[in-house]
């Protein structure tokens, strides 16, 4: 007998389930990260005096506000992308086509569609909050690190924009014909040549992510930098991985394209845990300094310990150890220039030339703790 219903799907649905509860389980996680990296700018911040109300173009700070903004975005499509997995699963997302009704279908395939829209925007704009937050995190001297980051934030951008605007317009103005198989499709083009190029074109940019991290932190004194690096590279690789097995399902969904609720279920939640991995490696800076501090209290309070007094952000111990040397007591000259961006205890000393310590000092001026 025919499915004739007009309202949710209310069978058992495994494959549905098992996309919407761990899309939304992940979603849970990178809202703590989300929420961490916000309060940790906030917290940060508040122990040092602003440089004006707005930041200028350039300026450390500019790039940590773009950051902060488009992070914040990131995860508001990001959560977007899980409702619309909840709603497709809803429908009947994840069960054969031919038991489903009409309605139920058209709904399903509609989800679908909203899906590759607010996907295709996501996967790019976690990617530049990144790049933002390098831009912000290097020195003047790496231009062509800092150059690198321009080309690609502009790359990510227009594909973003670019693909988004085409999913919505690939039958032209006749938006439905885009989730409603059975109307004219002469009008359309082709989609799995264009799924196949826009996943090709994700991971040219996800290889670009895997490099950054390590360029960075390899070329500026960072305290922690190297296990910093090592996180934000591994979430890369993940994300990068997660693309190419994003491509290889839309092969497969693109030779199935009669049964899309029930072969696109490995592709969907494959795309939101590739968004998702984007997002987190962009909050690992600001999240690495307050695990520190907040186990570096632990340590003290376990140990019985005095914890050191903090100075113009720099610690002067108060334990009874004697014969205690600080880079504070240390002469100008060997102590090199030092501040604190992201939270990060940065020392330029190896900076070398006074033009370079000069245009460090520069960007220490520029540049908020977060």
């Amino acid at each position: 007998m025919a499915n004739t219903s007009k309202s949710h799907y209310v069978g058992p649905n495994p494959r549905g389930a098992a996309d919407r509860n761990t899309a939304s389980a992940v979603m849970a996680l990178v809202g703590m990260f989300v929420f961490l990296r916000l309060w940790g700018r906030f917290k940060y911040n508040s122990r040092r005096p602003g440089n004006g109300f707005w930041p200028q173009f350039g300026e450390s700070r500019f790039w940590i506000l773009m950051s902060d903004l488009t992070i914040l975005l990131s995860f508001l499509s990001g959560l977007t992308l899980t409702i619309v997995i909840d709603n497709a699963v809803t429908w009947g997302f994840g069960i054969h086509i031919k038991e489903l009704s009409i309605t139920q279908i058209h709904n399903v395939m509609k989800m679908f569609f909203l899906f590759q829209i607010f996907y295709k925007w996501t996967a790019g704009i976690s990617k530049i909050a990144s790049c933002f937050l390098f831009l912000a995190i290097a020195t003047p001297q790496m231009t062509r690190f800092r150059t690198a980051c321009y080309v690609l934030i502009v790359y990510q951008g227009l594909l973003s924009l670019g693909a988004s605007v085409a999913t919505v317009f690939q039958c032209g103005l006749d938006i439905e014909s885009n989730y409603i198989s059975t109307n004219d499709q002469s009008h359309c083009f082709p989609k799995p040549p264009f799924w196949y190029a826009h996943g090709a074109l994700t991971i040219v940019s996800s290889l670009c992510m895997v490099t950054l991290p390590i360029w960075l932190f390899s070329h500026i004194t960072y305290k922690r930098k190297w296990s910093i690096a090592a996180v934000m590279t591994a979430l890369a690789v993940t994300e990068l991985i997660l693309s190419c097995v994003r491509l290889k399902g839309l092969v497969e969904t693109a030779h199935n394209l009669t049964d899309i609720p029930f072969s696109a279920t490995t592709g969907l939640l494959i795309s939101q845990l590739e968004v998702d991995f984007g997002i987190v490696a962009a909050c690992i800076p600001t999240i690495s300094k307050l695990l520190d501090e907040y186990m570096s209290r632990l340590f003290y309070c376990v140990t019985g310990r005095e914890r050191p007094v903090k100075s113009d952000g720099y610690s002067k111990s108060t334990s009874r150890t004697p014969k205690s040397v600080h880079l504070d007591n240390l002469p100008n000259s060997i102590q090199g220039s030092k501040y604190t961006q992201f939270g990060v205890e940065i020392d330029t000393v190896s900076m070398g030339s006074e033009e370079d310590k000069f245009a460090a000092k520069r960007h220490e001026a520029n540049t908020l703790a977060v």
